[in-house]
């Protein structure tokens, strides 16, 4: 049995994850116990930091520096959590996401443009700031095999929920959507995988742009309006090339959903003028349909869809999920796995480094070989 910690920062920008794991066996064998979880929310600086290193408009010396300061906040939150919860002694590795600052899994035929990822909160300076061995840079290696480097989560999605007698969805609504469907009794290379599109990230930009809010609370400001279908044909036509592409396929803040995206949006509504209660109502259905429509074109409709991250937590948004899905049975994870999910498939895919195990899914990642993912950091 291996003790585990992982670490999620995710593309909201809002906060890290820290879940410690039990964790059994591997692969299919793989049982998990959650042995305790926090989140630490970034304050107002760090956010606004960390959305301007995802802008793109930022020189290489922010980016290192960044590298550097968020490692050591990273293992600052770690050595509080492991104090409070008394874990120093039992912990065998802590497996750090880190905050992703650039994804492109675009081909390009320019060898000076390949695929390429970054995520920066540096593993060597965690493992010795923590004193425990740290895995990161976890999506290198499916890239460097091939692939596009996400989605990661897919193999702990596998693992623990693939069923024998229905088909699963999960759905899971951060900054970006992403789903893992499975059919029944499917093996690992049966599963399809891909990014939907935009998860809280639309939501979450309307929100401050015309309330000054960084997010709906359980969709309440949804729930208030109307869908105004110009706005939502309109939406549409700007996300229609992302969503003609065929699975695999990855998408993110800092290629599409940035400054750009959102300007030409917004001009619309100007031109339109339309109620600002209208257009989080309108961008709310416009994310529900983007993750359904997506079902729906690869063939492969769930018996049942789980629901988990921030977005999961927006009423209105899964009232709009489930109108939409007739004949499956739509369901959040309990509170605690709704907000531990992803720091979980973390410290899972750690746990199989440990075995020395694969845990990318190739043919949703579009890799070439099944690879042992992270870099291993020891803490002397």
């Amino acid at each position: 049995m291996n003790r585990i910690i992982g670490l999620m920062s995710g593309t909201s920008c809002d906060g890290l994850d820290i879940c410690c794991c039990e964790i059994e066996g591997n692969f299919t064998r793989t049982k998990v116990d959650i042995i305790a979880f926090e989140s630490f929310n970034y304050d107002v600086e760090l956010r606004k930091k960390l959305q301007k290193l995802t802008s793109g408009n930022v020189n290489v010396s922010e980016i290192a520096r960044a590298n550097v300061y968020l490692a050591r906040e990273f293992a600052k939150y770690c050595n509080e959590f492991i104090k409070k919860y008394e874990l120093k002694k039992s912990i065998d590795l802590i497996v750090s996401h880190g905050q992703t600052i650039f994804h492109d899994a675009t081909n390009n035929d320019n060898e000076f443009y390949p695929r390429c990822t970054l995520q920066i909160g540096d593993g060597d300076y965690i493992s010795y700031l923590t004193g425990i061995p740290v895995l990161s840079d976890i999506r290198m290696k499916d890239m460097a095999a091939g692939g596009q480097g996400a989605p990661m989560v897919v193999y702990a999605d596998y693992v623990l929920f693939s069923s024998k007698k229905e088909n699963v969805g999960l759905q899971n609504i951060g900054g970006i959507g992403n789903v893992t469907l499975m059919e029944a009794t499917s093996s690992v290379n049966d599963i399809i995988s891909f990014d939907t599109g935009p998860g809280n990230v639309l939501i979450d930009w309307a929100c401050n742009e015309y309330f000054e809010k960084s997010y709906d609370d359980s969709g309440e400001i949804a729930a208030s309006g109307l869908i105004n279908s110009k706005l939502l044909d309109f939406l549409w036509l700007v996300e229609k090339d992302y969503f003609d592409i065929s699975p695999p396929k990855t998408t993110g803040k800092e290629v599409r959903y940035n400054e750009a995206y959102f300007e030409q949006i917004k001009e619309f509504i100007q031109k339109e003028d339309i109620n600002r209660n209208d257009v989080i109502t309108t961008i709310t259905r416009f994310t529900s349909e983007t993750m359904v429509k997506s079902y729906e074109k690869t063939g492969r409709i769930p018996d049942v869809l789980y629901v988990s991250g921030g977005g999961a937590k927006n009423k209105t948004l899964i009232i709009m999920i489930n109108s939409q899905l007739k004949d499956t049975k739509v369901k959040t994870l309990g509170t605690l796995w709704q907000d531990a999910k992803e720091a979980v498939a973390f410290a899972i895919i750690g746990n199989e480094y440990l075995h020395g195990h694969f845990s990318n899914v190739k043919n949703v990642t579009g890799a070439e070989n099944e690879v042992i993912l992270g870099k291993y950091s020891l803490s002397k």
